[in-house]
């Protein structure tokens, strides 16, 4: 760690210094314990969530949650898991009142062909989580990787933007007369989510609420690779909880061939889109639901060339959509859809410097696309679109960081057009940093 502040410094002279904490370097701890994964979630009303692993004093690791306001200036530890999982094989899912952890791990022995997936759910509160508070998920499938995705309820403030005040005349709507007709478009939510069954509102005549919106409990969504026993045949399957991970639905092939691992996003305003992209042969594919993982569309293939081995990403606003990737020139890619992936564009480069960029995580707030990566063995990279007006216009390349980032780092859109890098080192620390869009 002494080896490492002048890099530490370094960097806050390259991104900008002074009382700002968006330009800062944070350590989450000083103490050389903590390691990848180093994954990041948002959650708006209860701040940052770091998954990271603690090294303790008898040597044992576990994997553990950190919390932060979304100013990420103090870091406090939050909940052990108990659990060890490597990046790949573990995924982290947050919304505003719930987190969601997925790892892979070892099955029993009396369970052939491998491995179980595991999911621990948590409600988001100001005190660390009580024994037992933290519940319990398990079924078994051979599965290399994995990512999750939550979508959350409307939130009383989102609900206020979908039923405006009505005039007097206008009865009050509540909960099942609200199920029938498509609403229109609301915000993205902030706040606590309510059950609509227990609340009353006024609605606009001819706009009643979709059934999602009475349910209080998160949907969750996860994708992964498996591959069959004896054969070399690979799969990308799907399932669904709708009450934060507690029950699940069976699994669905989505894809099955040569295909890689699969990434997921679903953080739409009604809970119903859900996109996943996958490795497919040389090229990048596509598919998507739109009604929560019930249906899927044909699968699309993207002319986005990927690298064997690959980490990839995608992420949605409105309509328009980014799919990211390495390729065979050391290079991050991406391709972008303007109609929600009917059509998509043609590959662009995001990262080509001279030196090996790799690892790319993807993720989207405040009208902004945003991807870090790690830049050879040097540097901790991010790149952001300039307006939401303009979603094919991309930023200059702003340094998070000018030290070696070990295995990947992970991005979190946050409020005021910046976003949250959180990464590990060599050294053994976990750093964070909050970097602002460049200025026009």
């Amino acid at each position: 760690m002494r080896k490492l502040w002048p890099l530490v410094l370094a960097a806050a002279v390259l991104i900008g210094c002074g009382p700002d904490n968006r330009s800062r370097l944070i350590p989450l701890a000083t103490d050389g314990t903590l390691s990848p994964p180093t994954l990041l979630g948002y959650a708006p009303g209860n701040g940052l969530v770091a998954l990271v692993t603690e090294t303790g004093n008898d040597g044992n690791r576990q994997l553990a949650l950190w919390r932060a306001d979304s100013t990420g200036a103090v870091w406090t530890p939050w909940a052990g898991l108990g659990r060890t999982s490597a990046t790949g094989r573990v995924a982290l899912a947050v919304t505003e009142d719930h987190v969601v952890v997925a790892g892979v791990g070892d099955a029993s022995a009396e369970v052939t062909g491998g491995q179980q997936i595991w999911i621990e759910r948590i409600a988001l509160s100001a005190a660390a989580p009580a024994d037992g508070a933290i519940e319990h998920t398990e079924f078994t499938s051979s599965a290399p990787v994995l990512s999750l995705a939550m979508d959350a309820p409307l939130s009383p403030r989102a609900i206020a933007r979908l039923f405006l005040p009505a005039a007097a005349e206008q009865p009050p709507v509540t909960g099942n007369a609200l199920e029938s007709a498509t609403p229109p478009i609301v915000g993205e939510s902030t706040g606590v989510a309510v059950t609509l069954a227990d609340s009353t509102l006024r609605g606009r005549p001819g706009f009643p609420a979709p059934r999602a919106l009475r349910d209080s409990l998160p949907w969750v969504h996860l994708v992964y690779l498996t591959r069959e026993p004896d054969t070399r045949t690979k799969q990308v399957v799907y399932r669904h909880s709708s009450d934060a991970g507690a029950t699940w639905s069976d699994p669905e092939t989505l894809a099955e061939g040569d295909v890689g691992r699969p990434e997921i996003f679903a953080r739409s305003r009604f809970r119903r889109t859900v996109d996943v992209c996958y490795p497919l042969g040389e090229f990048m594919h596509y598919r998507s639901s739109g009604n929560a993982g019930e249906h899927w569309l044909p699968e699309k293939e993207i002319r986005l060339r990927v690298a064997a081995g690959s980490s990839n990403g995608i992420a949605r606003h409105e309509r328009e959509l980014l799919t990211i990737c390495e390729n065979d020139l050391h290079q991050v890619a991406g391709a972008m859809s303007l109609n929600s992936g009917y059509n998509w564009e043609r590959a662009i480069s995001i990262a080509r410097q001279c030196d090996h960029v790799r690892l790319p995580a993807i993720d989207h707030g405040g009208g902004l696309f945003w991807v870090g990566f790690s830049q050879g063995d040097t540097a901790v990279v991010v790149r952001s679109t300039v307006h939401t007006l303009y979603p094919k216009q991309w930023n200059k390349s702003m340094f998070a960081a000018r030290a070696c980032c070990l295995d990947a780092p992970d991005v979190a859109a946050l409020p005021d057009s910046t976003v949250g890098v959180l990464f590990g080192t060599p050294e053994g620390e976990v750093f964070f940093v909050r970097v602002r869009q460049p200025a026009h």
